[in-house]
């Protein structure tokens, strides 16, 4: 893999971990790139996106329950 196709990938495992617009373009671009890889190399880096997605989803559930569960959001649970 080039540097430049090196850098857009740091890129687009940016866009998938932080779910913006452009995720889906970006999880295609990676799949694309991943190709560059050798069989094992590919599945290898599948698994660890997974990971980083699996985590990052994890997190935003995390914030989302903190967040509604706020002293300031609680009232709408007491009815």
């Amino acid at each position: 893999m080039s540097e430049e196709e090196s850098t857009k990938f740091s890129e687009y495992v940016t866009d998938i971990s932080k779910d913006t617009p452009s995720s889906n373009v970006s999880a295609k671009k990676i799949t694309i790139l991943l190709k560059k890889f050798s069989q094992s190399a590919a599945m290898e880096m599948r698994a660890l996106l997974v990971d980083i997605a699996s985590e990052s989803i994890k997190k935003t559930k995390r914030t989302l329950l903190h967040s509604e569960l706020s002293p300031k959001n609680v009232f709408l649970f007491r009815n």
